[in-house]
């Protein structure tokens, strides 16, 4: 393949020779391009780095695995087509599957290095899948039949939340409902699983979705709708519960440091609200800090919360019924949770707004990728919320070839190419192009 010569004659000596050094960029292969990349023009500026089609299903599932690699886990899914794996800042997207996986819905992520475990669950047959190389490849670590039986259940619904726990020791959060054993655990990376003695939850009939270890060394264990947070300070040797008062507990769950926690509830009455809770003292006690009624006549819940950088993020959702169901909202807080500002419909796109983000991640410099529905969406914005990328010209959210054909269009022109904000197209702004090329999030 031949290059084109982007220099002219105008372009000083040094311009040449940085965009000569680019010309490997162009031959990169391209796995799967994100699919009808659009830029939202509301406040947070997303744009969705891969779109399916009209009324597709969603991915339930994302996690940042370092160096620029996100993996996402379709909500809907078959041994074939398990996860999207980016290793490009969410620029491409390959498809990978995990042979003999059982259990449609996958997901959650826990991440210990190259090893990365995540489950399937609600639709019977949950299983785990488990890693080595950072989710490039995936092997089934527990089929269904090993978890029911090392938990004596003879229906495990899904596998929920691996949670690494230092020193190659793992603990994994299981749903069922015909036994109090909750908690599998390993000691040994994921090769070898048993069931610790201490289990959280209130009988047979508990259950969570997430689980997370703080940065204070606490587990935390939701009881989904119930007033219940299970909490270990021993990495789950022994467990104690707290009431959140009010509360209707669902899946959201969130570290913001300095002994911060918050957690989220579900409604399952029409119209009604549903709200956020903080604890200031490492979970020993939990109030109220804001609330939203989405006005749907059908469950509405708190699906995620997270923190990046200075600002936490919480996206309350619908439940799943017809495509036209979008009004979610996100939500923004940059005091520790204590207020709570709505940012609307966080992406009105191609096919109108969303109905959930179902999870979020967030990359070394702040960049939040999030997995939608409907519309199979995936998308990102900079951090925090309205700051763009420097050098992305034509507002996509990325800086690549096409910001670069700008900047080389305007260059001592002034008319599109000016990167930092001087009023000109000149050598400053290559630079900073250039810093960012190819690589928006890292």
């Amino acid at each position: 393949m031949k290059i084109p010569q982007p220099c002219s004659s105008r372009l000083p000596a040094i311009l040449c020779g940085c965009l000569a050094g680019l010309s490997w960029l162009m031959l990169l292969p391209v796995v799967a391009q994100a699919q009808g990349v659009v830029r939202d023009e509301s406040p947070l500026g997303a744009t969705n780095v891969y779109q399916g089609a009209e009324a597709s299903d969603a991915f339930s599932a994302i996690h940042y695995l370092g160096n620029g690699r996100i993996i996402a886990g379709k909500r809907s899914s078959q041994a074939t087509n398990r996860f999207l794996l980016s290793e490009d800042c969410g620029a491409t997207w390959e498809v990978v599957g995990c042979p003999n996986s059982t259990g449609a819905h996958t997901y959650f992520f826990g991440q210990n290095g190259e090893t990365v475990l995540s489950g399937t669950g609600d639709t019977g047959n949950a299983c785990l899948m488990k890693s080595t190389d950072t989710g490039s490849t995936w092997t089934v670590a527990l089929s269904s039949a090993q978890i029911r039986s090392l938990i004596g259940s003879a229906n495990a619904r899904a596998v929920f939340s691996p949670v690494y726990l230092g020193e190659d020791r793992w603990m994994v959060n299981i749903k069922s409902f015909d036994t109090v054993n909750k908690m599998i655990l390993s000691s040994d990376n994921g090769a070898t699983w048993y069931v610790p003695s201490a289990q959280p939850g209130q009988g047979v009939s508990a259950w969570a979705r997430q689980m997370i270890l703080t940065s204070d060394n606490v587990l935390l264990w939701p009881s989904c709708t119930t007033d219940k947070m299970y909490m270990s300070t021993n990495q789950g040797g022994s467990w104690t519960s707290v009431t959140v008062p009010g509360a209707f507990l669902f899946q959201p769950l969130c570290d913001a440091g300095n002994g911060i926690y918050l957690c989220g509830e579900a409604a399952t009455t029409p119209n009604t609200p549903i709200s956020l809770y903080r604890s200031l003292d490492e979970g020993l006690s939990w109030a109220e800090v804001t609330s939203v009624n989405l006005q749907r006549p059908t469950y509405t819940y708190w699906r995620d919360v997270i923190k990046v950088g200075n600002s936490l993020l919480a996206s309350a959702c619908c439940m799943e019924g017809t495509s036209n169901e979008r009004y979610m909202q996100l939500f923004l807080s940059e005091d520790d949770g204590t207020t709570w500002l709505s940012l609307g419909n966080p992406f009105i796109g191609p096919y109108g707004g969303m109905q959930a983000i179902y999870q979020m991640c967030a990359t070394e410099s702040n960049a939040v990728f999030a997995g939608c529905q409907p519309d199979s969406t995936i998308l990102r914005w900079p951090m925090p919320v309205g700051v763009d990328v420097p050098g992305d010209l034509d507002g996509d959210g990325d800086v690549d070839q096409a910001d670069l054909g700008i900047l080389l269009a305007s260059y001592e022109t002034n008319d599109g190419g000016d990167c930092d904000g001087d009023g000109d197209t000149d050598q400053a702004d290559l630079g900073i192009l250039l810093a960012q090329y190819g690589a928006p999030c890292p």
